[in-house]
């Protein structure tokens, strides 16, 4: 099946075609050009509608959270190099931060140097993700990871204020999660988020670009949700963040980076001492 991305490339040559003067084809070009973007534009909108919101995300694609208590799909070296230099760049001991976790925790081990982490999740407690830590430091059996806080992922999208301090949040880190999501849950996370970070404050969200060739036919096998980069970015200018930029890393697997106005400081000169949650 044509992708959205040729579609598109196939519309720009054709338009640029029609600006050349080549008089006896304008007209049959400009013919053509109706029908892509017509065909395009519909091909879009059935998908969208089937994931406009969460209740037909949930029906249509089956994407709860018993989905999400069983998915832990694999990531390639470059997916996996990407992610843990992202959270080493983030951490910082002066700066709290958040990551969404559908599922099984990953790289946890990597935010040691942050000082305090809002980890939103259904399926793991504070033993799990210690323990988890714990197996991943096996080197040093004295570490006790304390930093990490647990709360509930809403998957409505909503992130309450006393669960995850609004205006604090230094990082904001998700993945393998948004692709399961509607375009409806997508925006009420991008308003949210807005709220939890700080001025200053980053997002790195591993969504559903189906300009790229290979997340669009997950798209149209059901694998993934629809949504794509010129949604993103309409969805970050509502809320009032900044795009930054995407990250295609690989095939299937692209970040969209964005950021709150401002500059991000912190009043802490020394670190203040986390004891473990009894």
């Amino acid at each position: 099946m044509v992708s959205r991305h040729q579609i598109k490339k196939a519309i720009e040559v054709l338009e640029e075609a029609t600006a050349e003067g080549f008089k006896e084809l304008t007209q049959e070009l400009l013919t053509t050009i109706k029908h892509l973007k017509y065909n395009m534009k519909s091909m879009e909108d059935s998908y969208k509608m089937a994931c406009d919101d969460m209740g037909k995300a949930q029906i249509v694609y089956g994407f709860d959270d018993k989905f999400f208590a069983n998915h832990n799909p694999p990531h390639t070296f470059a997916v996996q190099n990407f992610i843990q230099d992202w959270i080493i760049k983030q951490s910082d001991w002066k700066l709290p931060w958040c990551i969404l976790l559908p599922n099984k925790p990953r790289y946890l081990e990597r935010c040691l140097k942050a000082h305090l982490i809002y980890v939103c999740s259904n399926n793991q407690t504070q033993n799990d993700i210690q323990n988890y830590v714990k197996r991943k430091l096996k080197k040093q059996p004295d570490a006790e990871p304390n930093m990490f806080r647990i709360k509930p992922l809403d998957h409505t999208g909503i992130i309450d204020d006393y669960d995850v301090p609004h205006n604090q949040i230094s990082f904001l880190l998700s993945f393998d999660y948004f692709p399961y999501l509607s375009v409806e849950q997508i925006k009420n996370y991008f308003i949210y988020i807005e709220k939890c970070l700080r001025p200053g404050g980053e997002a790195m969200i591993h969504i559903t670009d189906a300009d790229n060739e290979d997340e669009w036919k997950s798209v149209v096998a059901k694998k993934v949700t629809y949504c794509n980069g010129e949604i993103i970015k309409d969805y970050v200018n509502q809320v009032g963040l900044e795009f930054v930029n995407s990250y295609p890393i690989d095939s299937g697997y692209t970040f969209f980076h964005f950021k709150k106005t401002g500059t991000k400081f912190s009043i802490k000169k020394d670190m203040t001492k986390i004891s473990p949650i009894a």
